[in-house]
């Protein structure tokens, strides 16, 4: 799992180099195959965005990676 948060938060990294908010934003479309919804809550979105700009996102793609909407299919 750390291999694979590794790799998304380079490609995210690569695909949107600047832009903090909607890099996050295109990690949520890449992980969950989805756009942010407004029950995810605006907070989780600020640590998630503050937390990429300090860590590069590896550490959000690893948690992204390991939620239940992205391990199990419905």
């Amino acid at each position: 799992m750390l291999s694979l948060a590794a790799e998304l938060g380079e490609r995210v990294s690569r695909e949107i180099p600047k832009d903090t908010a909607r890099a996050v934003g295109r990690l949520y479309e890449i992980t969950l195959g989805r756009r942010r919804l407004g029950r995810d809550g605006n907070w989780f979105f600020a640590i998630l965005a503050d937390h990429a700009r300090r860590t590069r996102g590896t550490a959000n793609c690893h948690l992204l990676v390991c939620t239940n909407e992205f391990i199990y299919v419905d």
